[in-house]
């Protein structure tokens, strides 16, 4: 009984190991970012080969390549290169005008006005002061610089900050054989593949 058990699902699970074998994995000369339970930090490499069990990196200059079990992976990344330069600078520098108005409109007219930014201690002084804070004519011209400021500084930090983009790969499936033991016994064996 346990012989054709084995025989079955050898048979039934042989096609499906086959299939997954051939399925593409990460290519040759990929940069990828493999986090693994042992490090706290990531490993960057490029990826010299993608053996059955085993993820083959080189680490910047390094002669020697790293060879890391698959089934240490926790997390594998491929790098597909810097965000594009437009978007990351419109992306700051709306930021910078949201943030540069909000701050604007709260702190400016207290920035703005002449008579509390002085150092006297003038009774008129204090309630001109009072009026500026609350005028929203005040509130809105420094709301409109600041903003202003706040995109422009936006735009410089977006166009500065280069924010590399890494996709998550994702196992595609796990690989399953069975193979008869001279014992009359069963081997199994699963191991996982990535797309």
């Amino acid at each position: 009984m346990l012989r054709a058990t084995a025989l079955v699902a050898a048979v039934t699970v042989l096609p499906v190991t086959s299939a997954l074998a051939q399925q593409p994995v990460v290519d040759v000369g990929a940069t990828v970012r493999v986090s693994t339970g042992g490090r706290r930090a990531p490993l960057v490499g490029t990826v010299l080969a993608l053996e059955r069990d085993t993820l083959v990196l080189r680490q910047g200059r390094s002669p020697e390549p790293l060879r890391i079990p698959v089934k240490l992976v926790q997390r594998l990344q491929v790098r597909r290169g810097p965000s594009s330069r437009w978007p990351t600078i419109l992306k700051h520098a709306g930021v910078g005008l949201v943030v540069g108005a909000a701050g604007g409109a709260v702190a400016g007219p207290f920035l703005m006005s002449a008579s509390c930014t002085a150092w006297e201690k003038d009774t008129e002084k204090q309630t001109d002061c009072l009026d500026d804070l609350v005028d929203p004519g005040a509130r809105g011209k420094a709301a409109l610089l600041f903003g202003a400021a706040g995109t422009a500084v936006g735009a410089v930090v977006g166009a500065i900050v280069a924010r590399e983009r890494w996709n998550d790969v994702s196992p595609n499936g796990v690989e399953l054989s069975v193979a008869p033991r001279r014992d009359w016994g069963v081997v199994l064996a699963a191991s996982v593949s990535f797309d």
